[in-house]
Order: structure tokens, then sequence, then C-alpha cells
């Protein structure tokens, strides 16, 4: 039996289970929420208020201090699916950092990865990466306590692993998206495979509409997304998991819905003879506790964070100690190779043609030919990034929606007659174009936004949130967003 411990912010999880045949199968879990402020997306903040909950989690559970996984809901790991030839460990841990450029900055970065399939001589890899600095307070801190960790993994990639096992993700273009905390995960599958993830912070107060606005607007970018990637197929679904409560539930299928009514969305459940079994007799979610379950498929080995944090503090040391002892060796080679260098310029200085040489590389014209070159190389490089900028830009100017005066115009002709309309602003990065709307009857306001949805060749899509009798001004009124269907033809208007 092996035992999960998900740690990100104060709600604490703890599964246990084992696997058989690639099917894991959850008897036991456990959750508590930490004191607060003492941890924050996987950080600890407060480490001894931290240490003393986590201790007496632990001995209050009857935990087991061996064969522990270890899921980190981190936001500075970076995970992605990367498509390769099929090659030994090896070379695949010496070719991952040429996918992260940006950890050039990084002191020591980590590199571990998971072969999700197998293909023709091609893999598909589930790669992470992550500074060793932020695993090495959680390896102390476990260390100290006592429990031996057999694996360690991030939360993203713990959730695709769990998605990669439920059949009803992988046999439709969908969304799953998991709240912990106030972060918000959205995974697009597509053609049962991970196409794309992003996370994003939430404003929102749980359990009221604004949070479920929020997260429906993050839904809409996903499928403006698929459109601009020029990909035929459509999301169908959106399933919720991770820390949805059961009125957040509620809420974010209602506003989800309205913003797109051919949508189904529901909760992660477990499949009858599936993969991923919680038969804990505690009456919890099973969306709750997936990426929990998906961690039991972590690897373990050498392709996983455990091994390479370990193997890298060996290499370290080994490292030092190799540099103590070649010091007196190495001032020993420099000194005598001081010594025949020196004999060398002396020999080599009574040769005539080594002379003119030295002579012709000294000459002012040809010092100032090579600054020259240098100079020409530079400029020639600082105009490619220049280039590579504007070309860039251009392209993605060009798929944004624009409003142009036809826009204004066609609102204007759908309110003729039926309510008075003011356009209040226009979302360049959305597209989203915001009218404010006022009838002497709720009727007109119905029949105006009825028209603007017939022009299905400007707006993609028209949202309001319903409509509220004004007192003062004795008439109805009503915000609703129209979202442009793309580049409309016409005279632009700034």
């Amino acid at each position: 039996m092996s035992t999960v411990l998900f740690l990100s912010n104060q709600d604490v999880r703890v599964a246990v289970g084992s696997v058989n045949r690639n099917k894991v199968t959850v008897t036991r879990v456990y959750q508590a929420k930490a004191p607060e402020g003492s941890i924050i997306n996987g950080h600890v903040i407060d480490e001894a208020m931290f240490r003393a909950f986590l201790e007496d989690f632990w001995v209050q559970n009857r935990l087991a201090k061996k064969d522990v996984i270890l899921v980190l809901g981190i936001s500075q790991a970076v995970t992605q699916v990367l498509q390769l030839p099929k090659m030994s460990h090896k070379m695949l841990i010496q070719y991952l950092p040429r996918e992260y450029p940006a950890n050039s900055k990084c002191k020591n970065p980590l590199y571990s990865y998971y072969i999700m399939e197998q293909e023709c001589g091609k893999i598909s890899v589930v790669a992470t990466t992550l500074d060793r600095s932020q695993l090495e307070p959680h390896i102390h801190r476990f260390k100290d306590m006592g429990i031996r960790l057999s694996s360690i993994v991030t939360g993203n990639v713990a959730n695709m692993l769990a998605m990669n096992r439920l059949s009803y993700v992988k046999d439709k273009p969908c969304i799953v998206q998991t709240i912990d905390g106030m972060n918000l995960t959205n995974i697009l599958y597509v053609d049962g495979r991970y196409f794309q993830s992003n996370s994003n912070r939430m404003f929102g107060e749980r359990g009221t509409s604004e949070f479920a606005a929020e997260a429906a607007r993050s839904i809409r970018t996903f499928q403006q997304f698929l459109k601009t990637q020029q990909i035929e197929d459509t999301i169908s679904a959106v399933y919720l998991g991770g820390e949805y409560q059961k009125e957040d539930v509620e809420l974010c299928r209602e506003s989800i819905l309205r913003m797109d009514g051919s949508l189904t969305v529901e909760k992660l459940y477990e499949e009858q003879g599936g993969d991923l079994r919680l038969a804990a007799e505690e009456n919890v979610s099973f969306g709750n506790f997936t990426a929990l379950m998906g961690a039991f498929l972590a690897p373990r080995g050498k392709a996983g964070l455990l091994f390479q944090y370990r193997r890298n503090t060996e290499l370290l040391k080994k490292g030092r100690e190799m540099i103590r002892y070649m010091i007196p060796v190495v001032s020993a080679a420099a000194v005598l190779a001081g010594i025949a260098i020196c004999q060398s310029v002396i020999w080599f200085a009574r040769v005539n043609i080594v002379n003119r040489q030295f002579d012709y590389l000294e000459e002012q014209e040809v010092i100032e030919r090579g600054v020259e070159y240098d100079r020409v190389k530079s400029e020639n490089e600082e105009l490619k990034i220049r280039i590579n900028v504007i070309t860039r830009t251009t392209e993605s100017i060009g798929s944004y929606p624009v409003y142009t005066s036809l826009v204004k115009q066609v609102v204007f002709q759908c309110a003729s007659g039926v309510v008075e309309v003011e356009i209040r602003n226009f979302d360049m990065i959305t597209g989203t174009v915001l009218v404010e709307a006022s009838s002497n009857d709720a009727e007109g306001i119905y029949r105006f936004v009825g028209y603007l949805e017939d022009r299905m060749d400007l707006f993609e899509g028209v949202y309001y949130d319903g409509f509220q009798y004004d007192q003062e001004s004795g008439l109805w009124k009503a915000s609703i967003n129209c979202y442009l269907a793309g580049k409309v033809t016409g005279e632009e208007t700034p």
C-alpha cells in the first residue's frame, strides 16, 4: 500500500491505496485544513506551524511512514507534452533542457518525464521542470519527520495522469476544470489527447455568481483559442473537479450554459469498472481525489523528480571533493604550462615567418576590419530579432477581431424602434463589444437581443445576465456582451 499526500493550499489531502495492473484502488482518504497562512501554492510560509500540524495529522490518522508519494501544487513547475522519437533515458534527460530555454536563468533546474503513449517509433512524453530549491525544504522536512518519500510529482502531472485513465474524458473534445484554493486550472483534450492547459487565480468569492462568471469566461477563452489554432473540433463537455463544492458546481453549470447552451457540464465521476476506483468508506467526492489517484501512476525511478534531485546532490558532492583534490594538481600543471609557453615563445620569436604573421595581425587595417566585421554581425543579429518581433506582432494583430463602423451601424439598426442603445466599450483582447440597452418594456430588450443573435455574420455570440427595471428613469435596462465573430470588413473605428 502506498500513501499519497497532496500539498498546495490550506486543504491537505491524503489517499491510501495501491496499483495493480495499472488500475488504481484507493481504500482510505483523509483531509484536513492546515493553519491559515502556513502554506500557499505549495510553499510553506510558517515552517514550525505547518510541521507541527503535519506531525499531528500523521499520528491521528496512523499513516505509514514508508512509500509516501508527495504531490505538490506548485505554480513554478512548468509542464508540457512532447511528441518525440523513441530514445533512451539518458538521451531523453539530455534532450529535455532544449525544450525549456527559459531555464537558463535557473541555477539548478531538475527535469522529469513520464511516457504516456508509444507508437511507431514515437513517444508522447509529459515533461516537467522545476528548480531544485523548490524541493529542498519539503525533502528535508520529511526526512526529519522520519517519512520516506518514494516519489515527488507536481499537481498538473498528477491530474493529467488521472485524466488519461478516464475514457469519457478521452472520447470527445472537452475541458477538465479543477479548483485548488483560489487557483483555477483548465486542461483541454482534443482527439483523446492532452492539448493545452492554463492556470488562473480567481478573484470572485467561492459560492457567488462572480466566481461562476470567471469560470465560464475561462471556458470561452479556450473556445476562442481552438478557433485561432484552426481546429475543426468543438468543445462538447466541461468536467469539474478538485475542490468544487455542490453549490459551486450548480452556479458554474448555470453560468457556463448561459454562455453556451450546447455544452454538457458535470462533475468528474468514477467509471464503473474503470482504471480509477475510490473504495473508501468515507463519503467523499471522486473529483476531489482524482489528482491523488493519478499520483499512484507517477514515475518512481530514474525518470522522477526525486531521483533526479538525489542524483544531482550526489554529483555535486563528488564534484566538490574532486575540486578539492584537483587544486594542487591543476596548480602544478599551470606552473609547468607557463614554463613551456615561455620557452615556446622564445623559440618561435626567432623564426622570421612567425614574426611576419604576428606583425600582420597587429596592423591597424586588419584590426579595423575585424572590428567592422564584429559590428556588422552584431547589427545583423539585432535586425533579425526586430524583424521576427514585427512579423509575430503583425500576425497576432491580424488574428484579433476589429471593431468597425459596420459593427456600430448594425447595433443601431437592431435597436431602431425597439430600444435605446449606447456602445460603452470594446475589449480588443477578447473581441467583446459592451452595449447598454434601455426600453419602456421588457419585450423590447428581448427583441433587441434576438436581432443581435440573428446577425451571426458579425457576432459569434450574444451574452447577457438578464435585465432590470430602473425606477428612477422608468425604463428596463440591460448590459449585453457581443462577441465578434472575427475580422469584420468595413471602415475601422478607433
